[in-house]
């Protein structure tokens, strides 16, 4: 079927596709060895009862040596019937990649969410579709590129704040949104859930200037360590937004990670310590899901606030997939 159409729309339909089975790819990698061992199973019992039922034919028209004969030809071959048994199984499971199918090229973001999309997408496309593909591993800003001039094909996380830019792009038509990439996301400032009830008045962005001695390190300067977003990625120039409308240049020092998987280290060795931090982050994520901890405040959102200073709160973020 992908065959009859065009590559845009075989891309479409894989991408989707590997959105909607990618929990599937994890269960069935947890129970591959338990089916395996019961397709087995059934595999080396079926001569028995091939042997069975013949046997029972023979025995109202057969001699008792043709019956010998019969059961010792029925259980010859149940060896054999099992590895062929393995080997279409493993044939109908594996849909070798052919030569005559384009590769497809996606979008490997540097945070946990997209790569585990990422892989799993690539799994069913590669394995079930028989497709090749490639991951190009980059930041935001250097895949969106990447997708525009078709140097990749499928990003599965594009975020809110990267709106703005297929708007601003000559033909917006070339990057087309398919649907949803994950549900119930967010994202702002944090801080410790304990940093917030020892300081009850701490509750929304205005109130950071009376409270900016509680995030000051040895390496901020005196101002208040802030971890932004990794640099190349859409919210790294929306928090300097942010950080401007605020009127918070002056009292923070900005602390940009070199990856997610950075940025999630910070927080969490941080919060093991019993430390105050302050910074960007987004749900849902591995430090959401296992730490407790406070979204500050912010002006409720609006278009006319967004598209111009950004000094409000971060849109609804409604993540798609992108081709």
């Amino acid at each position: 079927m992908l065959n009859s159409l065009s590559v845009l729309t075989g891309l479409r339909g894989l991408a989707l596709a590997a959105l909607l089975a990618g929990a599937l790819v994890v269960l069935a990698a947890c129970s591959g060895d338990d089916e395996q061992q019961q397709q087995q199973q059934q595999a080396a019992e079926q001569p028995q009862q091939q042997a069975e039922q013949q046997s029972s034919t023979a025995a109202s028209g057969r001699s008792a040596d043709d019956q010998q004969a019969q059961a010792q030809t029925q259980d010859e071959p149940s060896g054999t019937s099992q590895q062929q048994a393995q080997q279409e199984q493993q044939q109908q499971v594996t849909a070798a990649p052919s030569g005559d199918k384009e590769e497809i090229i996606f979008s490997d973001l540097n945070w946990t969410s997209s790569e585990i999309q990422v892989r799993a997408a690539a799994f069913i496309v590669e394995h079930g579709y028989g497709y090749p593909v490639e991951l190009q591993a980059g930041d935001t800003t250097s895949l969106f590129q990447g997708l525009i001039q078709g140097d990749t094909h499928i990003t599965m996380e594009i975020w809110p704040a990267q709106q703005p830019w297929i708007d601003d792009l000559d033909d917006p038509g070339v990057i087309e949104i398919l649907g949803d990439s994950l549900d119930e996301n967010w994202e702002g400032w944090v801080i410790p859930q304990y940093v917030k009830d020892a300081n009850p008045g701490l509750v929304s962005v205005s109130d950071l200037p009376d409270y900016i001695d509680l995030f000051v390190t040895a390496d901020s300067r005196g101002r208040a360590r802030f971890v932004g977003c990794v640099p190349g990625w859409a919210c790294e120039q929306v928090n300097s937004n942010k950080i401007v409308a605020y009127g918070l240049e002056d009292l923070f020092e900005v602390i940009a990670p070199g990856s997610g998987a950075a940025l999630f280290e910070d927080l969490e060795s941080t919060y093991a310590r019993g430390e105050a931090w302050l910074g960007y982050m987004w749900g849902p994520t591995k430090p959401t899901a296992t730490l407790d901890l406070y979204r500050l405040e912010e002006p409720e959102w609006t278009e006319d606030c967004w598209n111009s200073h950004q000094g409000c709160a971060y849109p609804s973020s409604e993540v798609g997939i992108a081709v």
